[in-house]
């Protein structure tokens, strides 16, 4: 009883200082504004949103679309989407419209996302390629809010714990306990039996 006991208090401190990792599941839109303190535009070469399973559910032809409250000329909020990460002009990527409170949405059916990646105009503008992102489920419930430092970079990601693939330590804690208390269980029975026979 004292090594189970042991056990237990082991597990639960390690539940304590579980995986700092974010889980994202169920999401279904990602927001992008500008981080920096210069300026409030926005440009994004490309976003890729990975579930666990390997696919770019932000990418146009998986079903993803993108919005945003303002445009510079002709950089639309579908170039954010459209499988090329590269540019030769502002045509080829999203580029805000400004003055202030730019933000880029993209939407795509539910996910539980693996990873998020924004590929960047590294030549030109850093200050447009500091990112602040929030991933939403469906709910408008915040999954994950981070920061994303693109200047200078090609690219920018960020990663997410797989779900369901490891249970995490309080998990474990919970089996093992129940593990336990069915051991106990079986052996009381099987006294009372033995002291009624």
């Amino acid at each position: 009883m004292t090594k189970f006991i042991s056990l237990l208090l082991t597990t639960a401190a390690l539940a304590a200082t579980s995986a700092s990792a974010v889980t994202v599941t169920g999401a279904t839109r990602i927001r992008v504004t500008n981080a920096s303190s210069l300026t409030t535009f926005i440009q994004v070469a490309e976003l890729q949103a990975f579930d666990v399973t390997g696919v770019n559910v932000a990418l146009a032809t998986n079903g993803g679309s993108a919005s945003a409250n303002t445009v510079y000329e002709q950089a639309l909020p579908s170039k954010a989407i459209d499988g090329n990460t590269g540019f030769a002009n502002d045509n080829d990527l999203y580029h805000s419209g400004g003055p202030s409170g730019d933000y880029l949405d993209v939407t795509f059916a539910a996910a539980n996302l693996a990873s998020l990646t924004i590929f960047t105009r590294s030549d030109y503008a850093n200050d447009r390629d500091e990112y602040n992102v929030s991933v939403f489920n469906a709910a408008g419930t915040t999954l994950y809010s981070g920061y994303l430092d693109g200047r200078g970079v090609v690219s920018v990601s960020t990663t997410f714990d797989a779900t369901g693939a490891v249970p995490e330590p309080a998990s474990w804690a919970m089996l093992i306990a129940g593990f336990g208390l069915t051991g106990a269980a079986a052996r009381r029975r099987r006294r009372m039996v033995a002291v009624a026979a």
